[in-house]
Order: structure tokens, then sequence, then C-alpha cells
């Protein structure tokens, strides 16, 4: 099983969550609900059999009608998208794509789930199956088995209504010492004729577009309070990002932006989604962590500057404080003629952006 079992039968959900401080904090603070573990297995870093296997437990767990039906729900697309990937259909190929590593941020924002070379083709699910093997074997996976990566994306094509075209993409991963297909792309059920087509695969058109993490908010409590240094170490970027959290509750709503530096600017990204806001599927809660001012890169110390002054702020006007995202605009130059503190070069971009 994918996860370790609790003495009572259930799923220890909390195994899903990779950063070890969120892990641990959750742990402690928050009992899942059955919507929240279905959505934590259904994105977490597992093998898409491991993760059905997951959900068909959660689906007995469910407490009232519409966590059932919304767990049998995603399961039908499991097994649309299952049969997809093994079955075959007329005149099809896999397409392999090698995805490389980012040196910023603003590299990740261009790339789409299609960038990279062009590794194999394929005639069968098997083959495509029999390369993972070999890679690794190559790769040597076993040997680094807390190695966790978003390594390749493979697009299965077929013919459909008369000519070629993409049915399904597959999200290759490494963990825990293996390759393996970690969520699928139902790009059949999405394109034309899409009502039609997720009518006769008994998948109801809320569910695809359920848990896509980029419009799902994150709302688990987390273990970071306005201002707080962090450490983003998604593995797609050749070095970890060091920014600040900026907060902020307003009414209902949670809205998170980590406050980076980037070409000599300050930068937002927005982190008040499940996945980060980058073209990716990497998720706050497994690769946000505490940090302290001496692990900052050299010349990168204003963030240290930036979370004494949020966290000074906090306490003398705390509107201010979480607002300040709404205040600043995307980006902030570093250097400006005048400028000799942090407090300085906020206000002269504020003073530059008036609407903001």
């Amino acid at each position: 099983m994918m996860c370790n079992n609790k003495a009572d039968g259930g799923l220890d959900v909390y195994d899903l969550v990779l950063s070890p401080e969120i892990r641990e904090y959750l742990r402690a603070n928050h009992i899942f609900s059955v919507r929240e573990k279905a959505d934590i297995v259904h994105s977490g870093c597992r093998p898409v059999e491991e993760k059905r296997a997951a959900l068909e437990i959660l689906l007995g767990e469910a407490e009232n009608r519409e966590d059932w039906e919304l767990i049998h729900d995603l399961l039908r697309l499991y097994d649309w998208s299952l049969d997809e990937m093994r079955d075959p259909r007329p005149k099809q190929v896999y397409l392999f794509l090698e995805r490389r590593g980012c040196a910023r941020i603003g590299e990740m924002r261009c790339q789409n789930d299609s960038t990279g070379n062009v590794a194999g083709v394929f005639d069968t699910y098997d083959q495509l199956m029999a390369h993972l093997k070999r890679l690794e074997a190559e790769w040597e996976c076993g040997d680094a088995p807390e190695r966790v990566d978003w390594v390749a994306y493979a697009e299965k094509w077929a013919m459909v209504d008369g000519e070629m075209d993409v049915t399904l993409g597959l999200y290759v991963y490494v963990g825990k010492g293996q390759l393996f297909i970690q969520r699928f792309k139902p790009w059949y059920l999405e394109q034309a004729q899409w009502k039609e087509r997720l009518k006769t695969a008994g998948v109801p058109c809320e569910v695809e577009g359920m848990f896509r993490g980029h419009s799902a908010e994150n709302t688990l409590p987390l273990p970071f309070r306005n201002g707080d240094l962090v450490r983003v170490d998604i593995p797609d970027l050749e070095e970890p990002v060091y920014g600040v959290l900026n907060i902020a509750q307003l009414e209902k709503d949670r809205y998170i932006y980590l406050l980076y530096r980037e070409d000599h600017c300050l930068r937002e990204l927005n982190m008040s989604y499940q996945q980060i806001d980058i073209s990716s599927g990497w998720r706050v809660i497994d690769w946000t962590h505490p940090a302290q001012p001496s692990e900052l890169p050299a010349g990168q110390e204003l963030l240290a500057e930036l979370s004494d002054y949020l966290h000074r702020l906090e306490k003398t006007d705390k509107k201010a404080a979480q607002e300040l995202y709404l205040r600043l605009p995307e980006e902030v130059p570093l250097y400006h003629p005048g400028a000799k503190t942090l407090e300085d070069l906020l206000e002269a971009a504020r003073e530059l952006h008036p609407d903001k």
C-alpha cells in the first residue's frame, strides 16, 4: 500500500506530505476530512495505481453522500485513464519527452508540459514501461530512494475520428527509488465533443477539473506567520529559492505570496493555491520549509531585512503588514536613487505605481 495504515485500518495520509516541517505540524494540529484526504492522495507523489487503491479505501470512509459521490466519480476518471493508458487504439504511438531543470522561476513560467526533447517513440504501453525500467537502472534510482523529481512527460497519440490526436498525457516521476506514472492529463476527455466523451466515460463534467491544483485553494493550516523567511526547494530548480511570506487573511479567504529576489528585483509568487503558481505540479505542502537568515545565499540579505520589517509592521499596523503584496507592483527594482533603507525602497515602488 502506498502509505502506512493506522491501527484503525485508515490511511496515514500525513505521510504523503513531503515537507517534514509541514507534515509534523499538520499531524499535531489538524485532522484531515475525507475530502482533504482524497485531495492529498490524488495530488501526491505516488504511482497512479497506488493512488487509485488508496481512493478505493477512502470511498469506504466517506461519511456523507456528497463525499462518497465525489470519490466515486474520481475513481471513474482514474479507471478511464488507466484503461486509456494500457489499452491499444488504432495507429497509436507513445512519445517520451525528457524534462530539463531551470535555473530560475522566470524560466519555469515559460515552460509547459511538453517542453523537452523527444527521447523515445514507442508503439505500445509495455514498450514505454520497459523504457522506464531501463532508465531506472541507468540512473541508479534505487541508490537514492529519497530523491523526488518530475523527470519526463509522455503522450499517447492515436487515430481518433479519422485523424491522429493526443488522448492522454502521462507525468513520469522518480520517487522511492523507482520511476512511475504520477498523474494523468485526460486530453481526449477535454477536447472536441468533451461533454459527450465525459458522459460516455461515466465521468461528471465537474470531477475532471475538481482537483486541479492551480484553481483549488490551499486551506490547510501552515506553520508560518506573516513575514517568515522560507526556503522553497522545487526539484525543477537548480537552487532553492529563498523568500519572505506575505500572508493575508481577508474575511474567509487566505492569500499567501512569496516575496523573492530575481534579476535585481523583488518579485511575487502566488502560493495561495495547492500548487505553487508556476508551470509545474509542485505542491506548497511538499516543498516549503522554514529558513534562517544564516542560510541566505550571498546577495540575498535584503530578505532578512524584509522579514524583520514585516514582523515589526505586524505589531503596529497588522492590516498594512498583511496587505503589503496588494500595495506593491509585481516587481520592485532593488536599486532606486535616494533609497537608503528597505522602507525607502518600498515607498519609492509605491510612488512609481500609485494605483497599488
